[in-house]
């Protein structure tokens, strides 16, 4: 068990608004459970920051056929580009998926298949190049995101997100009106993800992942199904998302969290 102030060293906290969406890719003939997403960090810790990522999720996925999938970037890309394979966990499943990131100073312009296959050459099928991909979410949509990230004694690197989304910087700024909001956080081995994980550490983050999901709640039924029995708690990396019409109490929640982190970690 750490000192608590150890916190302010290993740890650190950050607030930012990003607009974000997905494209639709499907006339690309993409791999199966393929999403192209967009992020584009406006305001606050982040600002300036553009990213277009691929990941790839079918359902009941193993680890070896995630190391398989083909999302790798670009050549051109390479050095700008982030990749990682993570055991998503779920209230009610589990599954492993594959991401790719590519970061921008600003956002490529992505209209047809062509574009797509220049960024991640493996996800879509050549002979489609020519046929267009749009954009299905907005630039106007806005996400607040308060995030806390760090290493752990071990070395191991902890990644805790607190998200709201709004139809608007403006609302997100007066916490007015907010459409929903996910709590989601990974960790990751020492070694880039190679290395075992330290037993006290998985069993803090398992012991808060409970605890989150009994203070914030759990879907409770999602797209593969859902029973009162089917719930895991033993992540390395988990999300749950809520919809919640009442905007102070979500961001009444976010010092909530924190406090259930310091609790837990330390």
């Amino acid at each position: 068990q750490l000192d608590l102030d150890d916190f302010d060293t290993r740890f650190t906290i950050e607030a930012d608004l990003r607009r974000e969406g997905t494209y639709d890719i499907d006339n690309c003939n993409p791999l199966d459970s393929t999403t192209l997403r967009f992020r584009s960090w406006f305001e606050g810790s982040n600002e300036g920051t553009n990213t277009v990522d691929v990941k790839q999720a079918p359902e009941g996925q193993s680890r070896s056929d995630a190391i398989s999938q083909p999302l790798a970037p670009s050549a051109t890309y390479l050095s700008q580009s982030a990749q990682d394979i993570e055991e998503d966990v779920h209230p009610c499943y589990r599954d492993w998926s594959r991401t790719t990131k590519i970061n921008f100073s600003t956002l490529p312009t992505i209209n047809t298949c062509a574009d797509v296959r220049a960024l991640f050459p493996g996800i879509v099928d050549e002979d489609e190049d020519s046929r267009s991909v749009s954009s299905d979410s907005d630039l106007a949509d806005t996400t607040y995101l308060y995030t806390v990230s760090g290493t752990m004694p071990s070395g191991s690197f902890l990644f805790f997100s607190f998200n709201l989304e709004y139809d608007s910087a403006q609302d997100a700024r007066t916490a007015s009106n907010i459409k929903s909001g996910e709590f989601s956080f990974t960790y990751s081995a020492t070694g880039g993800g190679f290395d075992g994980f330290d037993a006290s550490e998985l069993r803090a983050i398992e012991n808060l992942y409970t605890v989150l999901l009994d203070e914030f709640g759990s879907p409770g039924s999602e797209d593969r199904g859902c029973d009162d029995n089917d719930n895991d708690n033993s992540p390395s990396s988990n999300n749950n998302s809520n919809s919640n019409n009442d905007s102070s109490d979500a961001i009444m929640a976010i010092p909530s969290l924190l406090v259930v982190l310091l609790a837990f970690l330390f």
